[in-house]
């Protein structure tokens, strides 16, 4: 298992550049979207639309960031890996729900249970961008089995502290 943090300093000059404002509800962003100098540069894992409808189904609600016409293109990987999509977790929705990421976390980890279910050679990369009530960005990149994803909410607990 490893688990990587990584400031992201001007993330949210990041968001500005793509006429991103203010986030208020969990978004699914890029997984490039720190490096990407344009639009057409955007990339987001497949399994971006799997994880926005197990949120839909479960009522948390998600942003949608970009039109039809500017959707970001598709990273498809194939092998016996869960490549999760980057999960921007907004200061502001932790203030309202300080649970929303181990229910996130939870909720995720159900589903890759059942995907993996009679095997344990299956891991499980996600990207998790936090804000911090002092408007810092950290991206947690967590690879391993389904088991230490219950490590990621203690993680960004401990950053706001």
């Amino acid at each position: 298992m490893s688990i990587e943090l990584t400031k992201i300093p001007e993330f949210a000059e990041k968001l500005n550049h793509f006429g991103i404002d203010q986030i208020n509800s969990i978004a699914l962003i890029p997984e490039n979207i720190d490096t990407a100098k344009a639009i057409d540069d955007l990339r987001q894992q497949t399994e971006a639309d799997t994880m926005r409808t197990i949120l839909r189904i479960n009522g948390i609600s998600t942003s949608e960031l970009f039109s039809h016409k500017n959707w970001p293109a598709y990273i498809q990987n194939n092998g016996f890996e869960w490549f999760g999509p980057t999960i921007l977790i907004p200061a502001s929705l932790i203030a309202q729900n300080p649970h929303i990421t181990s229910i996130i976390i939870g909720l995720l980890t159900n589903y890759l249970y059942d995907m993996f279910k009679g095997t344990s050679a299956g891991t499980a990369s996600l990207n998790i961008i936090h804000e911090s009530p002092n408007g810092n960005y950290t991206k947690i990149s967590y690879k391993g089995t389904t088991q230490g994803l219950s490590e990621i909410p203690e993680i960004l607990r401990s950053l706001d502290q």
